[in-house]
């Protein structure tokens, strides 16, 4: 990813796929409208739209594709649920590549010993710290597992 924010990247992904006809328009606009939407709400709150808000967004906006393309594979409706996918794949391209699981692990070990954590309380604590320390890089409930997993070793 170059220099561009994720806002500008969208701005720019939508005019190409409006002048290309192309079928990512539908799931690009929605996108938009979200971070839209984030936008308006946080200037209620006097802040302005971060990357790593934007990030979340994309995120959370991916999982409601895969949950819907679960539920639509469950209702055997393999043709809604491969739409679903397809517009996952386009929300994906946004994200930053993920870190490995072995990075994840050395970096909650390290935080753990760093937080004197060890307790299975500390769970919140330590999640917390490694969401905070990857910036919305992580999907929250990997990292959940994870730290569920150190803290019993």
């Amino acid at each position: 990813m170059s220099n561009q924010t994720i806002s500008e990247r969208l701005v720019e992904d939508i005019k190409k796929a409006a002048r290309g006809h192309s079928e990512d328009l539908q799931v690009l606009r929605m996108l938009k409208a979200a971070l839209a939407n984030e936008v308006i709400s946080l200037r209620a709150q006097n802040k302005e739209l971060t990357e790593a808000n934007s990030m979340q967004i994309i995120r959370r906006e991916s999982k409601r594709r895969k949950e819907a393309a679960q539920l639509y594979k469950e209702a055997g409706r393999v043709d809604l649920a491969n739409k679903e996918l397809a517009e996952d794949k386009v929300l994906v391209t946004y994200l930053p590549p993920a870190p490995a699981l072995e990075d994840i692990k050395k970096q909650i070990i390290k935080l753990k010993n760093e937080l004197a954590l060890s307790q299975d309380k500390d769970r919140g604590k330590l999640t917390k710290a490694v969401l905070d320390y990857y910036q919305g890089s992580v999907d929250g409930g990997t990292v959940s597992a994870l730290v569920v997993e150190s803290l019993k070793n």
